[in-house]
Protein backbone atom coordinates (compact mmCIF):
# COMPACT_ATOMS: atom_id res chain seq x y z
CA UNK A 1 0.00 0.00 0.00
CA UNK A 2 1.18 3.71 -0.75
CA UNK A 3 0.52 6.70 1.34
CA UNK A 4 1.16 9.79 2.55
CA UNK A 5 2.69 10.20 6.33
CA UNK A 6 -0.13 11.38 7.54
CA UNK A 7 -2.01 8.09 6.78
CA UNK A 8 -1.78 7.28 10.98
CA UNK A 9 -4.15 10.34 11.36
CA UNK A 10 -6.18 10.05 9.07
CA UNK A 11 -6.79 6.23 9.73
CA UNK A 12 -5.37 5.65 13.29
CA UNK A 13 -6.58 1.98 13.19
CA UNK A 14 -6.02 0.74 9.25
CA UNK A 15 -2.95 -1.32 10.25
CA UNK A 16 -4.21 -2.81 13.51
CA UNK A 17 -4.87 -6.32 11.95
CA UNK A 18 -1.85 -7.05 9.73
CA UNK A 19 1.91 -6.82 10.41
CA UNK A 20 3.29 -4.25 8.30
CA UNK A 21 6.62 -3.37 7.56
CA UNK A 22 6.79 0.12 7.19
CA UNK A 23 9.40 1.32 4.16
CA UNK A 24 9.60 5.15 4.20
CA UNK A 25 10.80 6.59 0.24
CA UNK A 26 13.01 9.56 0.46
CA UNK A 27 13.00 11.80 -2.28
CA UNK A 28 15.53 11.75 -5.68
CA UNK A 29 18.85 12.33 -4.83
CA UNK A 30 20.58 15.26 -6.88
CA UNK A 31 22.21 12.89 -9.25
CA UNK A 32 19.67 11.37 -9.80
CA UNK A 33 17.31 14.03 -10.65
CA UNK A 34 20.20 15.71 -12.97
CA UNK A 35 20.22 12.35 -15.19
CA UNK A 36 16.28 12.41 -15.55
CA UNK A 37 16.29 15.93 -16.52
CA UNK A 38 19.30 15.64 -19.03
CA UNK A 39 17.85 12.08 -20.20
CA UNK A 40 14.20 14.01 -21.63
CA UNK A 41 15.61 17.55 -22.42
CA UNK A 42 18.91 16.46 -24.03
CA UNK A 43 22.70 17.78 -23.13
CA UNK A 44 22.62 20.66 -24.25
CA UNK A 45 20.67 21.91 -21.29
CA UNK A 46 22.77 24.13 -19.71
CA UNK A 47 24.40 23.68 -15.82
CA UNK A 48 21.90 26.46 -14.09
CA UNK A 49 18.97 25.25 -15.91
CA UNK A 50 19.59 21.62 -14.65
CA UNK A 51 20.45 23.19 -11.08
CA UNK A 52 16.99 25.30 -10.77
CA UNK A 53 14.81 22.56 -12.33
CA UNK A 54 16.03 20.17 -9.46
CA UNK A 55 16.02 22.89 -6.89
CA UNK A 56 12.69 23.29 -6.89
CA UNK A 57 11.48 19.70 -7.55
CA UNK A 58 13.52 19.41 -4.06
CA UNK A 59 13.38 15.62 -4.51
CA UNK A 60 9.62 14.97 -5.61
CA UNK A 61 9.86 12.58 -9.20
CA UNK A 62 5.97 14.27 -9.69
CA UNK A 63 7.63 18.06 -9.75
CA UNK A 64 10.56 16.85 -11.75
CA UNK A 65 8.61 15.69 -14.37
CA UNK A 66 6.28 18.67 -14.10
CA UNK A 67 8.92 21.22 -14.52
CA UNK A 68 10.70 19.54 -16.97
CA UNK A 69 7.81 19.54 -19.20
CA UNK A 70 7.33 23.54 -18.51
CA UNK A 71 10.98 24.00 -19.30
CA UNK A 72 10.31 21.82 -22.68
CA UNK A 73 6.99 23.99 -23.50
CA UNK A 74 9.10 26.73 -22.82
CA UNK A 75 7.43 27.70 -19.06
CA UNK A 76 10.52 27.23 -17.75
CA UNK A 77 10.31 30.31 -15.25
CA UNK A 78 6.96 29.57 -14.23
CA UNK A 79 6.02 27.29 -11.65
CA UNK A 80 3.48 25.23 -13.56
CA UNK A 81 0.00 25.28 -13.06
CA UNK A 82 -1.14 21.14 -12.13
CA UNK A 83 1.89 21.37 -9.37
CA UNK A 84 0.78 24.63 -7.90
CA UNK A 85 -3.20 23.64 -7.89
CA UNK A 86 -1.85 19.91 -6.22
CA UNK A 87 0.27 22.04 -3.53
CA UNK A 88 -2.44 24.55 -3.37
CA UNK A 89 -5.45 21.91 -2.38
CA UNK A 90 -3.29 20.04 0.04
CA UNK A 91 -3.02 23.71 1.93
CA UNK A 92 -6.59 23.88 1.48
CA UNK A 93 -7.20 21.04 3.90
CA UNK A 94 -5.08 22.95 6.78
CA UNK A 95 -6.62 24.97 9.47
CA UNK A 96 -6.80 28.22 9.32
CA UNK A 97 -3.66 28.88 11.09
CA UNK A 98 -1.96 26.90 9.44
CA UNK A 99 -2.38 28.44 6.32
CA UNK A 100 -1.77 32.04 7.53
CA UNK A 101 1.99 31.07 9.17
CA UNK A 102 2.55 29.81 5.72
CA UNK A 103 1.69 32.21 3.97
CA UNK A 104 3.54 34.95 6.21
CA UNK A 105 6.61 32.79 5.21
CA UNK A 106 6.41 32.73 1.63
CA UNK A 107 6.62 36.75 1.35
CA UNK A 108 10.07 35.90 2.64
CA UNK A 109 11.48 33.19 0.23
CA UNK A 110 12.25 29.85 0.62
CA UNK A 111 13.68 30.69 4.08
CA UNK A 112 11.96 32.75 6.98
CA UNK A 113 12.55 33.10 10.66
CA UNK A 114 10.24 32.87 13.49
CA UNK A 115 10.85 36.23 14.93
CA UNK A 116 9.44 37.56 11.52
CA UNK A 117 6.37 35.81 11.77
CA UNK A 118 6.10 37.57 15.35
CA UNK A 119 5.91 40.76 13.70
CA UNK A 120 3.33 40.07 11.01
CA UNK A 121 0.68 38.51 13.66
CA UNK A 122 1.63 41.46 15.66
CA UNK A 123 1.22 44.02 13.31
CA UNK A 124 -2.20 42.18 12.38
CA UNK A 125 -3.40 41.94 15.82
CA UNK A 126 -3.70 37.66 14.97
CA UNK A 127 -3.90 35.12 17.89
CA UNK A 128 -2.11 32.34 16.69
CA UNK A 129 -0.02 29.41 18.84
CA UNK A 130 2.67 30.43 16.72
CA UNK A 131 5.14 27.64 17.76
CA UNK A 132 2.55 25.09 18.04
CA UNK A 133 1.89 25.71 14.27
CA UNK A 134 5.21 25.68 13.61
CA UNK A 135 6.00 22.01 14.81
CA UNK A 136 2.67 20.92 13.24
CA UNK A 137 3.70 22.06 10.06
CA UNK A 138 7.09 20.28 10.62
CA UNK A 139 5.74 17.01 11.40
CA UNK A 140 3.35 17.22 8.60
CA UNK A 141 6.56 17.52 6.13
CA UNK A 142 5.53 20.90 4.82
CA UNK A 143 8.97 23.11 6.41
CA UNK A 144 11.81 22.23 7.36
CA UNK A 145 13.52 23.79 10.94
CA UNK A 146 17.39 24.62 10.09
CA UNK A 147 19.88 23.39 12.32
CA UNK A 148 21.57 27.20 11.98
CA UNK A 149 20.04 30.25 11.39
CA UNK A 150 21.57 33.42 9.71
CA UNK A 151 19.91 35.54 12.19
CA UNK A 152 21.70 35.12 15.57
CA UNK A 153 19.21 34.40 18.23
CA UNK A 154 16.44 33.46 15.95
CA UNK A 155 14.47 30.04 14.75
CA UNK A 156 15.12 29.73 10.76
CA UNK A 157 12.82 28.00 8.51
CA UNK A 158 12.47 27.22 5.45
CA UNK A 159 9.95 25.35 3.13
CA UNK A 160 10.20 21.97 1.76
CA UNK A 161 11.14 23.09 -1.62
CA UNK A 162 10.35 26.06 -3.83
CA UNK A 163 7.49 24.98 -5.49
CA UNK A 164 5.21 24.73 -1.92
CA UNK A 165 6.44 28.34 -1.16
CA UNK A 166 5.08 28.97 -4.48
CA UNK A 167 2.13 27.18 -3.80
CA UNK A 168 1.50 29.12 -0.46
CA UNK A 169 2.79 32.98 -1.93
CA UNK A 170 0.24 32.10 -4.69
CA UNK A 171 -2.89 32.19 -1.87
CA UNK A 172 -1.81 35.92 -1.07
CA UNK A 173 -3.86 38.64 -2.54
CA UNK A 174 -2.55 41.55 -4.56
CA UNK A 175 -2.76 44.01 -1.47
CA UNK A 176 -1.87 41.35 0.74
CA UNK A 177 1.52 41.01 -0.45
CA UNK A 178 1.92 44.75 -0.87
CA UNK A 179 1.38 45.23 2.91
CA UNK A 180 3.36 41.79 4.24
CA UNK A 181 6.32 42.70 1.76
CA UNK A 182 6.78 46.02 3.59
CA UNK A 183 6.37 44.65 7.06
CA UNK A 184 8.90 41.93 6.06
CA UNK A 185 11.10 44.71 5.17
CA UNK A 186 10.91 46.76 8.30
CA UNK A 187 11.54 43.27 10.41
CA UNK A 188 14.24 42.87 8.59
CA UNK A 189 15.36 46.11 8.51
CA UNK A 190 15.42 45.59 12.47
CA UNK A 191 17.82 42.56 12.40
CA UNK A 192 20.02 42.67 9.33
CA UNK A 193 20.93 46.10 8.30
CA UNK A 194 23.77 45.35 6.71
CA UNK A 195 22.07 43.20 4.08
CA UNK A 196 20.36 46.06 2.13
CA UNK A 197 19.65 44.61 -1.18
CA UNK A 198 17.48 41.94 0.72
CA UNK A 199 15.56 44.89 2.02
CA UNK A 200 15.10 46.91 -0.53
CA UNK A 201 13.87 43.89 -2.55
CA UNK A 202 10.99 43.79 0.00
CA UNK A 203 10.49 47.50 -0.34
CA UNK A 204 10.45 47.35 -3.75
CA UNK A 205 7.27 45.22 -3.78
CA UNK A 206 5.20 46.04 -1.45
CA UNK A 207 2.95 49.39 -1.04
CA UNK A 208 5.96 51.65 -0.20
CA UNK A 209 8.71 50.87 -3.26
CA UNK A 210 10.00 54.79 -2.63
CA UNK A 211 11.53 53.00 0.39
CA UNK A 212 13.61 50.97 -1.79
CA UNK A 213 15.62 53.19 -3.18
CA UNK A 214 18.09 54.50 -0.76
CA UNK A 215 18.73 50.75 0.28
CA UNK A 216 19.83 49.82 -3.27
CA UNK A 217 22.25 52.82 -3.23
CA UNK A 218 23.62 51.16 -0.12
CA UNK A 219 23.71 47.67 -1.77
CA UNK A 220 25.38 49.32 -5.06
CA UNK A 221 27.90 51.40 -2.75
CA UNK A 222 28.89 47.60 -1.05
CA UNK A 223 29.06 45.83 -4.72
CA UNK A 224 31.60 48.36 -6.04
CA UNK A 225 33.80 48.35 -2.85
CA UNK A 226 34.05 44.83 -3.47
CA UNK A 227 34.89 45.54 -6.73
CA UNK A 228 31.81 43.54 -8.55
CA UNK A 229 30.63 45.90 -11.13
CA UNK A 230 28.24 44.65 -12.90
CA UNK A 231 26.13 44.07 -9.46
CA UNK A 232 26.66 47.41 -8.81
CA UNK A 233 24.74 48.53 -12.42
CA UNK A 234 22.16 45.94 -11.35
CA UNK A 235 21.97 47.42 -7.91
CA UNK A 236 21.71 50.97 -9.54
CA UNK A 237 19.63 50.21 -12.33
CA UNK A 238 16.55 48.99 -9.45
CA UNK A 239 17.56 51.90 -7.38
CA UNK A 240 16.51 54.37 -10.08
CA UNK A 241 13.24 52.48 -11.14
CA UNK A 242 11.96 52.50 -7.76
CA UNK A 243 12.27 56.58 -8.16
CA UNK A 244 14.74 57.91 -6.51
CA UNK A 245 15.13 61.55 -6.81
CA UNK A 246 17.77 64.50 -5.66
CA UNK A 247 20.93 63.59 -3.57
CA UNK A 248 19.78 59.58 -3.63
CA UNK A 249 19.25 59.56 -7.07
CA UNK A 250 23.09 61.44 -7.70
CA UNK A 251 24.83 58.62 -5.65
CA UNK A 252 23.17 56.51 -7.48
CA UNK A 253 24.00 57.73 -11.17
CA UNK A 254 27.87 57.98 -9.52
CA UNK A 255 27.96 54.93 -8.29
CA UNK A 256 27.16 53.98 -12.45
CA UNK A 257 29.64 56.14 -13.52
CA UNK A 258 32.32 54.59 -11.63
CA UNK A 259 31.08 51.33 -12.82
CA UNK A 260 31.23 51.73 -16.38
CA UNK A 261 34.89 53.50 -15.76
CA UNK A 262 35.83 50.18 -14.10
CA UNK A 263 34.74 48.38 -17.05
CA UNK A 264 36.53 50.93 -19.41
CA UNK A 265 32.89 51.95 -20.90
CA UNK A 266 34.15 55.90 -20.41
CA UNK A 267 31.66 57.55 -22.53
CA UNK A 268 28.32 56.21 -20.41
CA UNK A 269 31.08 57.12 -17.35
CA UNK A 270 30.90 60.71 -18.22
CA UNK A 271 27.43 60.58 -19.33
CA UNK A 272 26.10 59.59 -15.65
CA UNK A 273 29.03 61.54 -14.30
CA UNK A 274 27.52 64.62 -15.69
CA UNK A 275 24.30 64.10 -14.63
CA UNK A 276 25.21 63.38 -11.11
CA UNK A 277 27.14 66.59 -10.84
CA UNK A 278 23.87 68.51 -10.28
CA UNK A 279 22.14 66.23 -8.12
CA UNK A 280 24.62 65.84 -4.89
CA UNK A 281 26.28 68.70 -2.81
CA UNK A 282 29.29 69.78 -4.13
CA UNK A 283 32.21 68.77 -1.83
CA UNK A 284 30.33 65.85 -0.84
CA UNK A 285 31.60 62.47 -1.24
CA UNK A 286 30.27 61.25 -4.61
CA UNK A 287 30.45 64.64 -6.13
Amino acid sequence: AFCRPDVEKIFPKLWSERRRQELRLGGLGRKASEQLVWQLLGQEVDKATVARIVQHAGGNALFLEELIRAHAEGRGQESPETILAMLQSRLARLPPEGRHVLRAGSVFGETFWRGGLVSFFSNLSAEIDLDSWLQQLVDEELITRHRTSSLPGDSEFGFRHGLMRDAAYELLTQVDRLESHRMAAEFLETVAASEPALIAEHFHFSDQPGRAAPLYARAAEQALSAGDDRTTLRYTEHGMAAGAEGECLGTLLALRAWSHLNLVETARSYEYAARARWLLLPGSRWW
